[in-house]
């Protein structure tokens, strides 16, 4: 039995029952861009992956390990096999299948995408960026509850378009760190652990009636980062040769590109999106809640462009 979804913009065929993703009928595909199997892994480079988190010679057969989970084996940007380790999990082999291996995926369909949330209102989005911990998740939610639509959370595909920048949506789900759960009035028995998470607990928050089913043009990209050094919340616009650094730390996966050769045409999507989106770094203290502060400033920004 299989199951058929839409995701980042690809229609999906799974053996694997994914609930989160949004369903499609046959008379909505006219093609599947992308299949999703149990099976064996590549044999030669199974041994070696278990010492890493990720290995592959070719960016078009790579195989992400996850101790106790699964192996699995994304090919050619259309397949991704999963080999269960152990007991098999059907939770925890979800969590990396839409995590990890869509990122590879979307790597090897040249599709640069970022880590970080996607919200929208009306047809434009914006994309809230930063590193684990930055607050990302957090802010998006904010956003949802006065209104924003929900895009996408982790990690968000882009087409890099000619006049444009497109963020296709990914799935109503968000994931909220359990101390934030309650500043934006959540009851955390209500919603599941992500499995996922092994550093901190994170609640898996449907958002269903906010999500966004349609790409939206980007509006503008926002990079949280946080240390216990910033007194305050400050916002700054990135200009310059600044741009590439700026990019590069918040590119999804970057280091699998990176690693086996960038490719030209990979790059060039990069500099485009650079050029044509503005870019902003909010710097937040770490020690503080700071969601209003940065949502005023977010908009203020908003207003001007």
């Amino acid at each position: 039995m299989s199951f058929k979804y839409r995701v980042y913009g690809l229609n999906i065929e799974s053996e694997i029952e994914l609930e989160e993703l949004v369903k499609i009928e046959d008379n909505q595909c006219n093609q599947i861009d992308v299949k999703i199997i149990y099976g064996k892994t590549n044999n030669k480079i199974k041994n070696q992956v278990k010492s890493n988190s990720w290995i592959g010679t070719d960016i078009n057969d790579i195989c992400v390990y996850t101790k106790d989970i699964a192996i699995y084996q994304i090919k050619n940007g259309n397949t991704i096999i999963i080999e269960p380790l152990k007991d098999k999990d059907n939770e925890r082999i979800k969590s990396f299948l839409l995590g990890w291996s869509f990122g590879i995926l979307l790597i090897q369909r040249k599709t640069i995408a970022l880590h970080g949330s996607a919200i929208s209102k009306g047809d434009k989005a914006i994309i809230i960026s930063g590193k684990s911990k930055a607050g990302k998740s957090t802010l998006a939610s904010a956003f949802n509850n006065k209104g924003y639509k929900f895009l996408s959370d982790d990690v968000v595909a882009l087409d890099i378009l000619k006049d444009s920048v497109l963020a296709q949506p990914a799935y109503p789900q968000n994931k909220i760190c359990e101390d934030v759960m309650k500043v934006l009035g959540y009851n955390k028995k209500n919603y599941e652990i992500n499995k996922k998470d092994t550093e901190r607990i994170r609640y898996k928050v449907p958002v269903n009636q906010m999500f966004e089913p349609k790409p939206c043009k980007v509006q503008a990209i926002f990079e949280i980062v946080s240390k216990d050094e910033y007194e305050k919340v400050s916002i700054e616009k990135i200009e310059g040769n600044k741009k590439i650094d700026y990019m590069l730390n918040n590119i999804y996966f970057f280091g699998v590109e990176s690693s086996i050769g960038t490719r030209p045409e990979y790059f060039k999507k990069a500099i485009q999106l650079i050029n044509s989106i503005p870019l902003y770094k909010i710097k937040r203290p770490s020690d503080k809640i700071t969601i209003e502060e940065q949502m005023d400033l977010v908009e203020n920004e908003l207003s001007e462009l």
